[in-house]
C-alpha cells in the first residue's frame, strides 16, 4: 500500500497529499512553521490542490498541480517546496474569490505608492 498523507493548511479549501515523502513533509514543518496545518485522519471528499511523490531520478520530486494540464514537473527537493508554495498561492485566491493577487512592483514617489503591474521577466525587480 502506498503511505499518502494529506496536509490541510488553514484557508485553503484544499488539501495537498504527500506520497512516501516524509522529507517533504518534515521540510514544509521548518518552511511553513507559521502556516497553521494539520494531517487528516482519511483522504478527504475533496481532491488535492497538489501531489508530491518521489521522482523516478533518485533524490527528486514530482509534483503535480490539481489545474495543471502539463506533465507532472520533476524537481529537487528545495525547488518542489518553492514550486509548492506558489502553488499555495494560488489556492489561497481559488479558496477566496475576493482576494486580488497582483504580480507587480510597487515604489513610493512622494508618499504616493506606483504600482508597475507586468508579466513575469518583465524587469520589476529592477
Amino acid at each position: 500500500m502506498t503511505e499518502a498523507t494529506y496536509l490541510q493548511f488553514e484557508s485553503l479549501d484544499r488539501p495537498v497529499v504527500l506520497t512516501q515523502a516524509p522529507e517533504i513533509e518534515a521540510m514544509l514543518a521548518d518552511v511553513l512553521a507559521r502556516w497553521p496545518h494539520h494531517r487528516l485522519p482519511d483522504a478527504p471528499d475533496v481532491p488535492p490542490f497538489v501531489s508530491i511523490a518521489p521522482g523516478s531520478v533518485d533524490g527528486n520530486w514530482t509534483l503535480t498541480a490539481r489545474d495543471s494540464a502539463a506533465t507532472p514537473r520533476r524537481w529537487d527537493m528545495v525547488n518542489t517546496i518553492c514550486d509548492l508554495v506558489a502553488e499555495m498561492a494560488w489556492e489561497r485566491l481559488r479558496s477566496e474569490a475576493e482576494l486580488l493577487c497582483l504580480h507587480a512592483a510597487a515604489a513610493d514617489f512622494g508618499g504616493r505608492l506606483v504600482v508597475f503591474p507586468n508579466a513575469r521577466r518583465a524587469g520589476k525587480s529592477t
